[in-house]
């Protein structure tokens, strides 16, 4: 991605027009005020969701309840519209976006595959195949440049997801444990990797590329219930719950965190982060309850772009209620559904917070 929040019901993408205001030296924030044009991406039958975002394209999933879920791609600079072919009794969904390429998770009744599909050559192709007669027990994943992250249940001997990362003609697996490692993010270049590592609670980890391994680095290890983490390859950002209620930190690899103080919310999550975060000087909420912070530009204007390359960082206000069940299945013809899912068991919810959404 890494370039958009993440994990909402998707009809609109909003493009922010943030005015700015003196900056603070901590991470507080006061609203402007400003209102917010809709750009209407998509809002035909169905759910969209899962929208993700790199430079002026997003890809998200199309899910038409149960018939089909297919992958589906805007370009906020023409206003193009497009769609990645599907595969017969397959359904896609769980996208992410870097460039030119958008991996996704495929299954069928051959299990749960992931897929890059490139937007100029117009071509789909598995991602690092296992050898037969293995079959892929796999989803989620996460693409920046040439590397793309993944959860994999098929590598597993405990039937907890593990991360595995491949870039070029190399996969690796990066964790082995008997705990459930989930939701990775990389960053836009593809050399630094968060997830979270979860039994009870859950912890964040990033593991950065050092040009020969990958280097592990716990991020963030207290009691607490550490969730959703991103990274931009210099600051990382995560919800905790470590005072009670969910606010959302940000921190660097070896850094100690800082939370993000939203004046007025009583809790946050799923936070994003895109970019130069250095700079950021903006706080307001989006009409779907998102609270968007922005950067000016170098020469001090307000950041037009919605989820540009020069640095965003997002949460979503709980005080605006819950999203979709967590455990949404596909609705319509569950017995379709069900075959599908036989290889790949809790594995059917085409949402990204299908585990939760504090």
């Amino acid at each position: 991605m890494k370039d958009s929040a993440r994990t909402y019901a998707f009809a609109t993408v909003v493009a922010a027009v943030l005015a700015l205001f003196a900056p603070s030296s901590a991470l507080g924030y006061t609203s402007t005020g400003t209102t917010y044009p809709l750009i209407v991406v998509d809002n035909g039958a169905g759910a969209q969701q899962d929208p993700r975002i790199s430079g002026n394209v997003a890809a998200y999933t199309d899910d038409q309840g149960g018939v089909s879920s297919r992958i589906e791609y805007f370009d906020f600079t023409t206003s193009a519209a497009n769609s990645i072919p599907t595969s017969a009794n397959s359904i896609d969904f769980l996208a992410d976006i870097s460039g030119d390429a958008i991996v996704f998770t495929r299954l069928s009744a051959g299990g749960s595959a992931i897929f890059q599909h490139s937007i100029g050559a117009g071509t789909t192709t598995e991602v690092a195949p296992p050898a037969a007669p293995a079959t892929p027990n796999r989803r989620n994943p996460t693409v920046g440049g040439s590397t793309v992250a993944w959860e994999d249940v098929g590598v597993s001997s405990t039937s907890d997801a593990e991360i595995v990362v491949s870039s070029g003609n190399t996969t690796h697996r990066l964790t082995n444990d008997a705990l459930a490692d989930r939701n990775p993010n990389i960053a836009q270049d593809g050399r630094t990797l968060v997830w979270e590592k979860c039994a009870a609670t859950c912890d964040v980890y990033a593991a950065t590329d050092s040009g020969s391994s990958w280097v592990t680095t716990p991020v963030a290890t207290s009691g607490a219930d550490e969730i959703w983490p991103d990274t931009n390859g210099g600051h990382i950002v995560y919800a905790s719950n470590e005072g009670g209620n969910y606010h959302v930190y940000v921190t660097a690899l070896g850094g100690s965190p800082t939370q993000l103080t939203v004046p007025g919310s009583l809790s946050e999550n799923h936070p994003a982060v895109a970019g130069d975060f250095r700079r950021l000087r903006g706080l307001d909420r989006y009409p779907d309850g998102h609270l968007g912070l922005r950067p000016p530009d170098e020469d001090g204007a307000a950041d037009h772009e919605h989820a540009g390359e020069r640095g965003a960082l997002g949460c979503h206000d709980h005080r605006l209620g819950r999203h979709q069940d967590d455990d949404r299945r596909l609705a319509g013809d569950r017995s379709r559904i069900q075959r599908l899912c036989l290889s790949v068991p809790n594995r059917c919810s085409t949402r990204r917070d299908d585990r939760r959404d504090v």
